[in-house]
């Protein structure tokens, strides 16, 4: 999501676990990337998840990239995107 401060945006990339509502990782940036994703994905690296828990994203030119989707794979999480 994205927050205008002055006459520029603030670009945030957080993971919700929707089991207890937590941000469990968030990342803050003046781009929005696939280097802003790789940084909040990289925070879940010394997070433990039940094998095969499902990361869910829209379909965000950052979320449908082979990097990023070799990155969920490294972590033991499943990919999962919304509808188009």
């Amino acid at each position: 999501t994205y927050v205008r401060i002055g006459n520029t945006f603030a670009y945030l990339s957080a993971v919700l676990d929707l089991y207890n509502n937590e941000i469990v990782a968030w990342e803050v940036s003046s781009r929005n990337d696939l280097e802003l994703v790789h940084n909040t994905l990289n925070q879940l690296r010394d997070k433990s998840f039940e094998k095969g828990a499902l990361l869910h994203s829209d379909q965000g030119f950052q979320y449908t990239t082979k990097s990023y989707e070799r990155q969920v794979k490294e972590l033991g999480l499943q990919g999962s995107h919304s509808r188009r």
